[in-house]
């Protein structure tokens, strides 16, 4: 998961293709069990508006999942 999450984070920050994102961020809401805020439909029918902000969610969700524990 760890390693995944940190490819995802690469990626989501250098990506621009809508499709490709979407994919990406399925693969967040299936690995880290949450749903980030947007719906299968908006990933099916490529939203960019939904993407774009599941796609701030889910940079936000990696960075907090990542997070160092104390």
């Amino acid at each position: 998961k760890t390693k995944a999450y940190r490819a995802f984070e690469k990626a989501l920050l250098s990506e621009t293709d809508p499709s490709v994102i979407s994919v990406i961020l399925n693969a967040i809401r299936t690995i880290g069990k949450t749903k980030l805020g947007i719906s299968q439909t908006s990933l099916d029918e490529l939203n960019i508006t939904q993407i774009n902000i599941g796609k701030e969610k889910a940079i936000r969700h990696i960075e907090k999942t990542l997070k160092p524990k104390k």
